[in-house]
C-alpha cells in the first residue's frame, strides 16, 4: 500500500509540472546529441569523482549523474504547495529513502465547544512536550559524547562563532558516522493528545497551525496578555489589542488581533511556536529569527502588511526543523545571512502566499542548503523582489563584487562534506531576482540549487556562477515557464553551464526573452554538462563570447558537454554563423539549434591589486597562508611574493610543509606546495617523510608531487603502492608522469576494471605516455561505456 500512495504522489507531482522537460523536449535533446554521434546515455558519465567528500545524499549524486532524474526530481519539487507535501519530501531526503509519512485521515478538526485561555494554554503545552519529545528521540541512538558535539557544531554553523567549529576534534569519516545514526522518521510522528478535560476523546494532531486555525473563533480571547510559565518556557495568550512583546524566554505566542511588534532578545527560537491572526506586525531580533538551531520552529502570520528583521540565521534550521508562512500582505523580509529558508542538517519551509514582497540577504539565503539541508521557499502571488549579495565581497576572483549563495543555492563544504537542496519556486507575478557571484538557481560540490519561477515578466541579474549553473561536482537548475524575461550577467559560467564533473540547465518555456552572459547558454566545462532550452519566443542573445550557446571544451584529455537549443521564434544572436534554422558546433561535443533558424569580447580587467608587502620576517605559518590563496583577481602578487619568501627560508618552511600540511585537502595549499618544492631542490629528499608515513592523505598527495617532479627515485615506492593495491588511481598518474613504455604494463593493469573513475585515469594515462606502444594499448579502450574514457581514446587516435 505504502509504494501505491508513494507512486500516486510522485504521478500527481509530475503531471502538474510535467512541462519542465516534455517528451518533445527530450526529443530535441536526442536530435542535437545525434549529431554529435552520441546518445542519451552519454550525458549520464560518471560526475561523482570525490572519494573524500562524505554526507553524500543519494538524490544529489542521482541527479548530478544523470539530467533526466535532475528534471523529473525538479518536478515533483515543484508540485510543493503545502506543508505536508514539503515534509514527506524533507523526510525521504533526510532518510535517504522514499518511504509513505502514513498520516492519518484527519477529517475534523474543529473542537466540540468553546474552550477557555486556560485550556489553550494546557493544549499548546502538551502539543509542545510531545513535540520536544520527538525531537529528542531522534537522537536516542547517540551517547552523550556525540549529542554534544552535534550541539557544539550546530551553534557554530553559519553564525559569528562558525571558526570555532574548527575545534572539534574529531573526523570527517567520525562525523558521518554519528549523523547516520540520527532517527530523522520520528520527528514527523503525529501529535497524540488525550487525558484532558476539555476533549471528549483524544485528539490527534498533525499541525497545530491547523488546529488554532480552524477553531479561533471557538477560543475565549482575553483583553489582557496571559502568560504562563511552563517547563519549557513562557506560553504567551495575547490580547485582543495592539501588543508589544519582549520575547527571551518564550516557547509559543498566540496574537488573535492587533498591529503587533515583537522584539526577540534570545539568539534562538528552539522549539518555538507562533500564531498571529490579523494586523500589520513587526518582528525584529538583533539576533537570530524563527531560528530552528537544534530543535524546531513554527511561526504563522495570517495577514497584514508585515516587517521581519534579523541578523543571522531567520527562518532557518540547523539540526532542526522550522515551519512560517504568512498568508497574506506586502510584506518585507531583510536579514544579514542564513535566512529565509535555510538549513544544514535539517529541514526548513518558507511559504509567503500573496503580496508584493521584498526579501534581502547579504548571502546565504532565499532558500539556501547546507550540507544535509533541505530548504524549499515558496512565493504564491505577487511581484517580488529578492535581493541577495549586499555585504561580504568575494574576493579574489571578484573583490569588487559581493557574494549572494542564494536564490536556489545547495552549497558543499568543500572538500569535507557534501551539500543539500534548495529550491525557490515563485508561482506568479514580475519578480526580480538580483544577485552577486552563486545566485538563481546554483549548485556546489555535491549541492543541487534550483529556481522556479511559473509565470511573469521576469528580470534576473547576477555576476558569476549564476543561473542554472552546476560548478565543481553539483547540479544546478534555472526554469521559467512563462514571460517576456531578461536573463543578464557579467560572468559565467551561468545560464545552462557545468563546470567541473558538474551539471547545468536552463530551460525557458516561452516568451520573448533576452540573454547576456559572458561564458554560458549550454556551456560544458571540465568534463560536465550545460543544457540551455529555449522552447518559444522571439529571443535576443546579446553576448558575442565565442564560448556561448552551445559549446563543450575539452579538458584531462577529454570532452565536455555544451547543447544550446532555441525552440522556435525569430531571434537575434551576435554571430553570423548563428541564425533562425541553423545548427553550428563549438569546441569539442559542443552544438547549438535553433529550429527556425568574431572576436572574443574583451572584458573589464581593471583589477586593482592588493599590496604584495608582507613582513618577510613573520611567521612561517602567516606566509604561507598568503601563499596559498586563490592566485586570481586582486591578490595575485601578493601570492607570489608570499611564495619567494618560503623559498628564501627553505630550511623553516620545509619543516612546517612536512609536519602540517603534506595531508592538506586544500588544493590552493597544495599548489603552494608544489611551487616551493619546484624551486627548492635541495629540500626535495625530505618528501620521503610523507611518503612512508601512515597518513593515507600525505601519501597520496606525496605520490602526485615527486610525479609532477619527475623524481625517479621515488619510483620504487610508487610500484610498490600499486602492487600491493594502494592509491590505484594515483599511481597510475604517477607512473604516466615518467612517459617510460616500461610501466604500461602495470598502467594497464585494471584497463577493464568495473570503476569508470580507473578507467578513465589509465585512458589518460596511456595518452600522456603518447609511445606506439601506449597507442596499441588505449585502442582497447575505444568501445568503452563510459562516455568520458570513450570520447578521450577516440579524439586521441583521431590525432
Amino acid at each position: 500500500m505504502k509504494l501505491i500512495l508513494i507512486f500516486a504522489l510522485i504521478l500527481s507531482i509530475s503531471l502538474t509540472w510535467a512541462d519542465i522537460f516534455t517528451q518533445e523536449d527530450s526529443l530535441l535533446v536526442e536530435q542535437a546529441l545525434s549529431k554529435l554521434q552520441l546518445s542519451s546515455q552519454d550525458l549520464m558519465f560518471l560526475k561523482d569523482w570525490s572519494d573524500e567528500t562524505y554526507l553524500k545524499n543519494q538524490i544529489i549524486t542521482s541527479s548530478i549523474n544523470n539530467p533526466y532524474f535532475f528534471l523529473d526530481y525538479a518536478s515533483q519539487l515543484a508540485g510543493i504547495t503545502q506543508p505536508d507535501l514539503f515534509n514527506e519530501m524533507a523526510y525521504k531526503f533526510l532518510n535517504n529513502e522514499r518511504i509513505d509519512l502514513s498520516y492519518p485521515d484527519i477529517s475534523d478538526l474543529s473542537l466540540k465547544a468553546n474552550i477557555e485561555v486556560n485550556e489553550l494554554i494546557d493544549l499548546i503545552e502538551s502539543y509542545l512536550t510531545i513535540k520536544r519529545f520527538h525531537f529528542d528521540q531522534m537522537f536516542t541512538n547517540l551517547d552523550q559524547s556525540e549529542k554534544e558535539i552535534l550541539l557544539a557544531f550546530s551553534k557554530t554553523l553559519f553564525s559569528d562563532e562558525e571558526e570555532e567549529s574548527e575545534t572539534i576534534d574529531i573526523s570527517s569519516q567520525e562525523f558521518e558516522e554519528i549523523i547516520k545514526k540520527i532517527n530523522w522518521y520520528i520527528f514527523y510522528q503525529p501529535v497524540v493528545i488525550e487525558g484532558k478535560d476539555y476533549l471528549q476523546e483524544k485528539l490527534t494532531i498533525i499541525s497545530l497551525f491547523e488546529f488554532l486555525h480552524a477553531n479561533i473563533d471557538k477560543i475565549m480571547w482575553q483583553e489582557e496578555n496571559i502568560i504562563h510559565q511552563s517547563p519549557l518556557g513562557e506560553i504567551i495568550i495575547a490580547s485582543i489589542y495592539d501588543d508589544q512583546h519582549i520575547i527571551d524566554n518564550a516557547i509559543a505566542i498566540i496574537e488573535p488581533a492587533g498591529n503587533d511588534s515583537y522584539s526577540f532578545l534570545d539568539n534562538n527560537q528552539a522549539n518555538f511556536f507562533l500564531f498571529d491572526a490579523s494586523g500589520n506586525d513587526r518582528y525584529i531580533s538583533e539576533n537570530s529569527l524563527f531560528s530552528a538551531n537544534f530543535g524546531f520552529s513554527y511561526a504563522y502570520d495570517l495577514m497584514g502588511d508585515d516587517y521581519y528583521s534579523a541578523d543571522k540565521q531567520a527562518i532557518s534550521a540547523i539540526f532542526g526543523f522550522n515551519e512560517f508562512i504568512d498568508f497574506a500582505g506586502a510584506d518585507v523580509y531583510r536579514a544579514d545571512s542564513f535566512a529565509w529558508s535555510a538549513s544544514a542538517f535539517g529541514a526548513s519551509l518558507m511559504i509567503d502566499k500573496n503580496g508584493d514582497d521584498i526579501y534581502s540577504t547579504g548571502q546565504y539565503g532565499q532558500a539556501f542548503a547546507s550540507t544535509w539541508g533541505f530548504s524549499f521557499l515558496l512565493d504564491e502571488a505577487g511581484s517580488d523582489t529578492y535581493i541577495c549579495g549586499t555585504n561580504e565581497f568575494h574576493a579574489p576572483l571578484a573583490p569588487d563584487d559581493y557574494r549572494s549563495m542564494g536564490q536556489g543555492m545547495g552549497f558543499g563544504m568543500r572538500p569535507n562534506f557534501a551539500g543539500g537542496i534548495a529550491t525557490l519556486s515563485d508561482k506568479s507575478g514580475n519578480d526580480r531576482y538580483l544577485g552577486g557571484v552563486y545566485a538563481q538557481g546554483v549548485g556546489y560540490w555535491y549541492g543541487l540549487g534550483i529556481l522556479l519561477d511559473q509565470e511573469g515578466n521576469d528580470f534576473y541579474n547576477a555576476v558569476y556562477y549564476p543561473q542554472g549553473s552546476g560548478i565543481h561536482l553539483a547540479g544546478g537548475l534555472l526554469y521559467d515557464k512563462a514571460g517576456q524575461d531578461s536573463y543578464y550577467s557579467k560572468h559565467g559560467p551561468g545560464q545552462g553551464a557545468g563546470h567541473d564533473f558538474a551539471l547545468g540547465i536552463l530551460i525557458d518555456g516561452q516568451g520573448d526573452d533576452h540573454y547576456s552572459i559572458e561564458g554560458g547558454n549550454g556551456l560544458g566545462l571540465t568534463n560536465s554538462v550545460g543544457i540551455f532550452l529555449d522552447k518559444a519566443g522571439n529571443d535576443r542573445y546579446e553576448n558575442g563570447t565565442n564560448s556561448n550557446y552551445g559549446y563543450g571544451k575539452a579538458a584531462r584529455s577529454s570532452a565536455s558537454i555544451g547543447l544550446f537549443i532555441d525552440g522556435g521564434g525569430k531571434d537575434f544572436y551576435p554571430h553570423a554563423s548563428m541564425q533562425d534554422s541553423l545548427e553550428w558546433e563549438q569546441g569539442l561535443m559542443g552544438i547549438g539549434i535553433d529550429l527556425l533558424g568574431p572576436e572574443k569580447m574583451e572584458t573589464n580587467s581593471s583589477i586593482v591589486q592588493l599590496p604584495a608587502s608582507i613582513d618577510s620576517l613573520g611567521p612561517i605559518e602567516d606566509i604561507f597562508a598568503f601563499a596559498a590563496e586563490w592566485q586570481v583577481g586582486n591578490v595575485v602578487n601578493r601570492v607570489t611574493r608570499a611564495r619567494e619568501i618560503l623559498v628564501s627560508r627553505e630550511t623553516e618552511s620545509v619543516e612546517y610543509i612536512i609536519n602540517h600540511k603534506m595531508s592538506t585537502r586544500d588544493t590552493k595549499e597544495y599548489r603552494a606546495i608544489k611551487d616551493f618544492f619546484e624551486n627548492s631542490s635541495s629540500s626535495q629528499s625530505r618528501l620521503l617523510d610523507p611518503m612512508i608515513s601512515q597518513d593515507s592523505l600525505a601519501n597520496k598527495n606525496t605520490i602526485a608531487l615527486v610525479a609532477s617532479l619527475e623524481l625517479e627515485e621515488f619510483l620504487p615506492l610508487i610500484i610498490d603502492f600499486y602492487e600491493s593495491d594502494k592509491y590505484i588511481t594515483s599511481c597510475i598518474s604517477a607512473l604516466a608522469a615518467f612517459k617510460d613504455d616500461q610501466y604500461i604494463p602495470l598502467i594497464s593493469k585494471y584497463y577493464k576494471s568495473e570503476n569508470e573513475k580507473v578507467r578513465f585515469v589509465i585512458a589518460s594515462a596511456l595518452k600522456t605516455i603518447d609511445s606506439h606502444l601506449a597507442r596499441q594499448e588505449i585502442s582497447k579502450m575505444q568501445n568503452d561505456t563510459s562516455f568520458l574514457v570513450r570520447t578521450l581514446v577516440l579524439e586521441y587516435l583521431k590525432k
